[in-house]
């Protein structure tokens, strides 16, 4: 499974973190407004606190 990290939940970031996470990938995400990311979380995005946070990458299993 693929790791994608979207930031930026605008109209285009939103879109894209909610079609990966429809396609079954691994997705973390930040927006400089937090509030933007409650749906993506609730959808099983992985919210970051910060961007430099959302960039670091993910230890394989």
């Amino acid at each position: 499974m693929n790791d994608v990290t979207v930031i930026g939940l605008g109209a285009m970031g939103e879109t894209l973190a909610r079609l990966q996470l429809q396609q079954g990938h691994q997705v973390t995400v930040w927006n400089r407004t937090a509030a933007k990311a409650g749906a993506r979380s609730a959808q099983g995005a992985q919210v970051a606190a910060s961007a430099a946070e959302a960039s670091l990458p993910v230890p394989s299993c």
